[in-house]
């Protein structure tokens, strides 16, 4: 239990030095912060409550993309920004840091089973993330088509029946 808050807090801090290295101004920089802690928070439940790996990281990273595009939107800056932040506690780094070890050390085994592992956990925060960009894209190249369709019917450019 105290390992898995310190792993918030420390998750919290970690977003907040990184966010601090790439002159994330104010505002940003702490919702970014809290974000990650909320993240890793959520993290912590899901890996208690689901038996896959996959599924950990890959619910994590969507909901950190979801909530990331909304406060892109929210406080009118690049989505970017919370998303790399939301994802930073997530990022397999002490599984790579293993893998590379295996691998020199010349203990295949070991490295191949690091390194799928490490390869399926990228995997499934890059998926997670993609869900969440081809979804927000898709609806505001949609809406926006739907707009200048609007436009032009009430200009009187487009017959309804190409609506």
């Amino acid at each position: 239990m105290t390992g898995n808050i310190l792993s918030v807090i420390y998750a919290i801090l970690g977003t907040l030095a990184f966010g601090i290295i790439f002159n994330v101004r104010k505002l940003k920089l702490i919702s970014g912060a809290l974000l990650g802690g909320f993240i890793q928070a959520l993290f912590v439940v899901f890996d208690y409550f689901l038996d896959s790996t996959f599924l950990t990281y890959f619910f994590a990273a969507f909901i950190g993309a979801m909530i990331g595009e909304i406060l892109a939107v929210l406080l009118k800056c690049p989505a970017t920004i919370f998303i790399i932040i939301s994802i930073f506690p997530l990022v397999p780094g002490s599984r790579l840091y293993k893998t590379m070890t295996y691998a020199l050390s010349r203990d295949r085994g070991a490295f191949i089973l690091e390194g799928i592992d490490t390869l399926k956990i990228s995997f499934s925060i890059a998926f997670g993330i993609l869900i969440v960009l081809v979804t927000v894209r898709s609806y505001r190249h949609i809406r926006a088509n739907i707009q200048k369709n609007r436009e032009k019917l009430k200009k009187g450019q487009l017959k309804s029946k190409q609506v």
